[in-house]
C-alpha cells in the first residue's frame, strides 16, 4: 500500500518542482541546489521531500543540496566575503561577493513550498481511493477463497 502510494505521488511531486524551477532565471543553480526529491510513505503520514542529495553541485564546489537548500528555496542576499590568500611569500586579502547567484528573498518560499501547496489536496484524496481500493481488493480475494 505504501509503495503504491509513493508511485503516485513521485510524479507529481517531482515533474512540479521541475516545472517551477524551469519558470525561474537562475534555473542551473536552483536545479542543482534541489536534487533528491523524494516521497515517504508510513503509518504517520506522507512526507514529501527535496533537496535530499548530500553530493556537491559540481566536483569541488562547497554547495551542497542538504545543507544549502534554503538559498534555493528562500533566496538570499548577495554579501561580502573577506577573501585572503597568498602567492608566494605575500598575503593578500580582497573582498568578493558571494551568494550572487540566488534570488532575492521570499518568505513564502519559490519551488518546494509552493508545489507542496497544491498537490497536498491531491495527495489526500489519492491517498483515500489507494486505502478505499486495498481494502476492495483484500475483500474480494476474502471471497474468493472463501466461496
Amino acid at each position: 500500500m505504501y509503495a503504491r502510494t509513493r508511485q503516485k505521488i513521485l510524479p507529481d511531486w517531482t515533474t512540479g518542482i521541475q516545472e517551477r524551477i524551469n519558470a525561474q532565471p537562475y534555473s542551473k543553480v536552483n536545479t542543482a541546489l534541489m536534487k533528491g526529491q523524494r516521497v515517504a510513505v508510513g503509518t504517520q503520514g506522507v512526507s514529501v521531500l527535496a533537496a535530499q542529495s548530500s553530493k556537491a553541485v559540481r566536483p569541488g564546489s562547497t554547495l551542497n543540496p542538504r545543507e544549502n537548500w534554503a538559498a534555493a528555496e528562500f533566496g538570499t542576499k548577495p554579501r561580502e566575503a573577506l577573501i585572503r590568500g597568498r602567492r608566494g611569500s605575500t598575503q593578500y586579502a580582497y573582498r568578493r561577493k558571494i551568494m550572487t547567484g540566488f534570488l532575492p528573498n521570499n518568505r513564502k518560499g519559490k519551488f518546494a513550498f509552493r508545489v507542496a501547496e497544491e498537490i497536498v489536496s491531491r495527495s489526500v484524496a489519492m491517498w483515500v481511493q489507494t486505502v478505499v481500493q486495498v481494502i476492495s481488493e483484500a475483500v474480494e480475494e476474502g471471497e474468493k477463497t472463501n466461496g
